[in-house]
């Protein structure tokens, strides 16, 4: 069956939740009120602290919709790689839509993302859309908007690795089950699922983007990326692991795209340079946010030296926002939202 199949097939919504249990309601009922079907929703916690996974289980064995539902309790907290891997393995559906512990999906989701994959006419195997930005009390703060006629077809695989391998917001993406089937589990230490299987999917065929706000996603503490890296940006060494994981990911993806015949040497040679300028901006980026100011010129000189060839494919305004935040710290990142 290809990604865009006629008939309407099984989806999968997986919840995933660390410790959220106060925002869990909010999320468990968006995906009960889905008004897709056949719909799979697995309710999946990670080892949380809080009493998460027992609210999980209340309002699973209080469902009595049409909508089958399973909970999953990890016996060790996998992280978010790991538990995304888990959450493939559980799935049965052919397409798999992510949705986290504190976000809100819209009832229309599932259904108004697959109308519009079924609707296109180029193999789709990730699709994202528009959201809306909420504060920890659920106050919309703003809207991130999206070109409504920019799609990106397998051309644009190039710029998809040019971006380190993800365009769009993750809370928003949904997957055919072929990105993960087709190259197997993420690495364990890989801390942005939206930033691989977006590349995969390009690999595929293409991702299509959605204009219609279909998720209300949470701004704070609680967003499980947001605990990840914020782990991160004190420790160089751990910051340094995450990045060589996400590369190495990255490229051996590539290289089973070239493998499998999904790619020519050509796009995998110009794919394969792309991801090597996004990791010298990272690397570049996370030197110039350490506190030791020998680190963070050098991080600076970096980034400055990416600015002058932003020529070849990094973009100038995220380098430069990059060089400012090193500069001005919080304040400056906090206005580039």
């Amino acid at each position: 069956m290809t990604a865009n199949a006629r008939e309407q097939p099984l989806v999968t919504l997986a919840l995933m939740v660390f410790n959220q249990k106060k925002y869990v309601r909010d999320a468990v009922e968006g995906a009960f009120s889905q008004t897709y079907s056949p719909l799979e929703i697995i309710l999946s916690d990670d080892a949380s602290r809080d009493g998460s996974f027992e609210e999980l289980e209340r309002l699973a064995s209080a469902w009595k919709g049409l909508h089958t539902v399973r909970t999953n309790r990890n016996p060790e907290n996998l992280g978010i790689a790991d538990h995304v891997n888990r959450l493939f393995e559980m799935s049965r559906g052919e397409w798999v839509f992510l949705a986290a512990g504190d976000d809100i999906s819209m009832p229309h989701r599932v259904e108004t993302l697959m109308r519009h994959v079924a609707a296109a006419t180029f193999p789709v195997f990730a699709a994202f859309s528009d959201r809306l930005i909420i504060d920890e009390a659920g106050n919309v703060r703003h809207r991130t908007p999206i070109d409504p006629n920019r799609s990106i077809e397998r051309l644009g695989l190039i710029e998809v690795a040019s971006k380190r391998g993800g365009i769009g917001a993750g809370a928003t993406y949904a997957y055919h089950r072929d990105v993960w089937s087709l190259f197997g589990p993420m690495d364990s230490r890989v801390l942005a699922e939206d930033r691989i299987l977006p590349l995969r999917a390009c690999i595929l065929g293409s991702i299509l983007q959605i204009p219609d706000v279909l998720v209300k996603y949470r701004h704070g503490e609680s967003s499980l990326t947001a605990v990840a890296i914020d782990s991160l940006t004190t420790n160089l060494h751990r910051s340094d692991e995450f990045a060589k994981a996400f590369y190495s990911q990255q490229h051996r993806d590539l290289a089973t795209g070239l493998k499998e015949g999904l790619i020519d040497k050509e796009t995998f040679e110009a794919a394969g340079r792309a991801v090597e300028r996004s990791r010298r901006f990272t690397i570049a980026r996370t030197l110039s946010r350490s506190p030791n100011p020998i680190v963070r010129s050098r991080g600076l000189g970096q980034l400055a030296l990416l600015l002058g060839a932003r020529s070849q494919g990094i973009g100038s305004r995220e380098i430069g926002r990059a060089i400012l935040g090193s500069l001005f710290g919080p304040f400056t990142r906090l206005m580039g939202k």
